[in-house]
């Protein structure tokens, strides 16, 4: 038989193969291990994994074993509908991480609306979530518990967007009134905050 490939050589054909699709022209394409120049899985059927124009990965297989080695349309369709499925899943995974970056703006922008309000806290909330979450790793917390203890510690003074400026940044003591106007600052948060499904 051919040769096996190694981790090199397979990288080397991916690299190749990639090179070579038209994400306009999406259906697979017989290549020769040779062509490429890499001397292993020989023929090999590529399946460019495609959305819109993007060419975000391919399949690949070669080497067909059992009783019929040659490979047929059954074999083409079946990497074909792998394929499709890759490229949901593909495009699934692209959406959630945009929803995630674009969700972890927003709470940055509130942590800012904050720091901008409060001058002496500046920063504040990005270290208490750092070390919020770094205590939650080294006590054993898994990382989605940890990056929700992250979330938590950002947003746990959002509350005082709330409490009047004059309040926040007095240089002296605080009345007793003042003071029960900072206390405030969890309950304003929490009804900030309520209705956003995922806190």
């Amino acid at each position: 038989g051919t040769p096996e490939c190694d981790g090199a050589s397979f990288d080397s054909v991916v690299r190749n193969v990639m090179q070579q699709i038209d994400p306009s022209d999406a259906s697979f394409k017989f290549v020769n291990g040779g062509d490429l120049g890499v001397d292993c899985c020989s023929p090999i059927l590529a399946q460019p994994i495609v959305h819109g124009d993007d060419v975000l990965g391919v399949l690949l297989a070669g080497d067909k074993g059992g009783t019929d080695p040659q490979l047929s349309t059954y074999d083409t369709r079946l990497l074909e509908a792998a394929s499709g499925y890759l490229a949901a899943f593909l495009e699934a995974v692209s959406l959630y991480q945009a929803q995630q970056a674009m969700f972890m703006g927003m709470l940055r922008s509130l942590t800012a609306a904050i720091d901008a309000k409060d001058r002496y806290t500046c920063g504040h909330s990005e270290r208490v979530a750092w070390l919020a979450a770094e205590l939650a790793r080294a006590s054993g917390c898994d990382s989605d518990y940890a990056e929700r203890v992250y979330i938590a510690g950002m947003l746990h003074d959002v509350g005082k967007i709330g409490v009047p400026e004059a309040v926040l940044s007095k240089p002296g003591r605080l009345t007793d009134e003042e003071f029960d106007q900072i206390k405030l600052h969890p309950e304003i948060g929490y009804n900030i905050l309520r209705d956003i499904p995922t806190l």
